[in-house]
């Protein structure tokens, strides 16, 4: 099966270097891999030509913004199944091969995710859960990362490309959530995900405690509240989402550790706002791109 490797980046060279070296180690023939390069300058350019007589590698210059560039570029996938890394982050040895060979023997399974570790195997982001199974619409929120999710291409087809109002650089509160939001409408759409914990993908650790990682984690936090009043989840299980870092924030008090306790309230607080807002636009389909030769 081809393989379509859709990699966003802005601002990074060295991680850039790693993860093609890291595809290039997979001994895996059928890629392709195509960047959406939002920078403003060639610094990809020596790095793209040292891998290119290895793989197919499709340069796109693209607007800002995660989703938007990975819509972008989705516009010219061409492989059966899609997958969008991070562009930090970096393949173990023969996941592709992996990935391949549960796509083949299970032809109903429309999709996979992982876990993302550090390459010592600490959680670096998503759940810690090692236990096997379909995604659905509550465990799709600590299952579903974006830098770990293999789809069949029939599923973006099917259910369209991410949302540019959530993620990363879209210009709204959302910084997060578009990877959720594809999976719950894939779910919605009949699709069988599975998340297996076996599938990992190397990810470096966040930041931790600092400034920055509190309000990261209030952008984050107000990505998914809106990511759950859009789906319509239930009251109940919003406030339960909202509510649950608030004890976890508790607990760090308890411990000691005010850095943890200082990330986990604003996550709560985040997530109460992006459930919560109402902005003057309204959020509408997700922008599809015709497929393009």
């Amino acid at each position: 099966m081809r393989f379509s490797i859709i990699i966003a980046t802005i601002n990074r060279t060295k991680e850039n270097f790693r993860l093609l070296k890291s595809i290039a180690a997979q001994q895996y023939n059928d890629i392709e891999v195509i960047f959406a390069d939002q920078n403003n300058d060639d610094r990809l350019n020596p790095i793209l030509a040292q891998y290119r007589l290895l793989f197919p590698i499709l340069h796109l210059r693209s607007q800002k913004g995660l989703s938007r560039s990975r819509n972008e570029a989705l516009a010219f996938a061409q492989g059966e199944i899609i997958c969008f890394p991070d562009d930090d982050c970096w393949y173990p040895p023969n996941l592709l091969i992996e990935v391949d060979r549960r796509m083949r023997e299970n032809p109903l399974i429309a999709g996979f995710t992982g876990r993302c570790t550090d390459e010592h195997g600490r959680l670096s982001a998503g759940g810690e859960s090692r236990r096997p199974g379909l995604l659905n619409r509550h465990n799709v929120w600590r299952g579903g990362v974006s830098a770990t999710m293999f789809l069949r291409s029939n599923v973006l087809k099917q259910v369209g490309g991410f949302d540019e109002e959530l993620g990363v650089g879209a210009g709204t509160p959302f910084q997060s959530g578009e990877e959720t939001d594809l999976l719950l409408r894939a779910i919605k759409g009949g699709f069988q995900i599975q998340y297996l914990p076996s599938l990992v993908i190397y990810h470096p650790l966040p930041p931790r405690y600092s400034s920055a990682a509190v309000t990261r984690a209030r952008l984050y936090g107000a990505g998914m509240g809106r990511v759950l009043r859009k789906h319509g989840e239930r009251p109940l299980w919003s406030y339960y989402y909202i509510m649950f870092p608030l004890g976890g924030a508790l607990m760090a008090l308890l411990l000691g550790n005010l850095g943890l306790a200082r990330i986990r309230v604003a996550r709560a607080f985040g997530r109460l706002h992006g459930w919560r807002v109402r902005p003057d636009y309204t959020i509408g389909p997700p922008c599809v791109h015709a497929n393009r030769p």
